[in-house]
């Protein structure tokens, strides 16, 4: 199990199923949860997946990237790619500028628009020597 896989949360209030007792409450994380509803074949709950991530991305962010480097789909790919560029986070810059390659048109327009977001001195350079717009 990956680290943020499980988010352990203690019980204020004593329960008498506790004998009194605090309890703890496992919850799996909402990046493993948002991951599963995003490869869904209903495309109403994959788009709850994406949309579950989006207000958390700066927080889990590191996270996301260990997802995007293990997945698959390429559909859910373009979302995490998606997603890591919300983050704007330095910890992103290496797998944008590596995405500004990629032969798959659609990440590598995200990977230019995460650079942006980004807005970083390093990024902008990057862009700049790609002659793509900052």
């Amino acid at each position: 199990m990956g680290a943020g896989d499980v988010e352990v949360y203690q019980r204020m209030s004593a329960t008498p199923e506790s004998g009194g007792a605090s309890t703890l409450v496992i919850m799996e994380s909402i990046v493993k949860r948002a991951m599963a509803m995003m490869h869904k074949h209903d495309p109403q709950t994959q788009e709850d997946g994406f949309n579950l991530l989006t207000p958390v991305v700066t927080q889990h962010c590191a996270e996301l990237i260990d997802h995007f480097e293990t997945e698959t789909d390429p559909g859910v790919r373009r979302w995490l790619l998606e997603l890591i560029g919300m983050a704007q986070s330095d910890q992103a810059l290496t797998l944008l500028k590596r995405e500004l390659d990629d032969d798959d048109e659609s990440l590598r327009e995200w990977a230019q628009r995460g650079l942006q977001q980004l807005n970083s001195k390093q990024a902008r350079t990057i862009l700049r020597e790609r002659g793509l717009s900052a």
